[in-house]
């Protein structure tokens, strides 16, 4: 029998942890993002077979992605479900707009490798880092400089860079 994401997560709500060793909780999470980082870029470069997914329909008609291009991953809470969180792997040519609860990746093609660009958390916790950035600690000034950057407009920068757009907004119509 096929349960709802609700039923589970009303369930899970009730039931006590079958561990409560937050590393092997990180562990098969990171894991599990991982396996779906993986499975865009395979997806997208149009190297695994989505035909039995009922969503996946169109994929038959669509081309691979060529050449690099880039993996948003969006972090979402469920509205209705306080302890769902999803992770949404989206691939897509051009680099994505920097936005709250984002990771963006590029694939290089040419290395055949996925690249780590940067990451900008929830909008609560990237002002909280932001207003308290002298009293970070050592192990989230990495995020600290990625939220620094999302406000101050360098990811942008970058992403514009990235997509062969120039700095200055609009463009020049000439002979109308």
């Amino acid at each position: 029998m096929n349960q709802t994401v609700g039923k589970i997560a009303s369930d899970l709500m009730l039931k006590t942890p079958d561990s409560n060793d937050p590393i092997e909780i990180q562990r098969a999470t990171e894991q599990e993002y991982l396996d779906n980082l993986m499975w865009c870029v395979q997806h997208a470069l149009k190297k695994v077979d989505c035909s039995s997914i009922a969503s996946h329909d169109e994929c038959k008609n669509r081309t691979a992605l060529e050449g690099d291009f880039y993996v948003a991953a969006l972090l979402k809470k469920e509205k209705l479900l306080q302890n769902v969180l999803r992770n949404y792997f989206i691939a897509t040519k051009s680099c994505p707009t920097p936005t709250f609860d984002q990771t963006i990746y590029k694939y290089n093609s040419k290395k055949e490798a996925i690249e780590f660009l940067w990451v900008v958390p929830d909008q609560e916790t990237a002002l909280t880092l932001k207003d308290n950035k002298q009293i970070v600690v050592p192990s989230e000034r990495g995020l600290l400089q990625f939220v620094l950057d999302y406000y101050n407009g360098n990811l942008h920068r970058v992403c514009k860079q990235l997509n062969g757009e120039t700095m200055n907004a609009g463009s020049l119509l000439e002979g109308f």
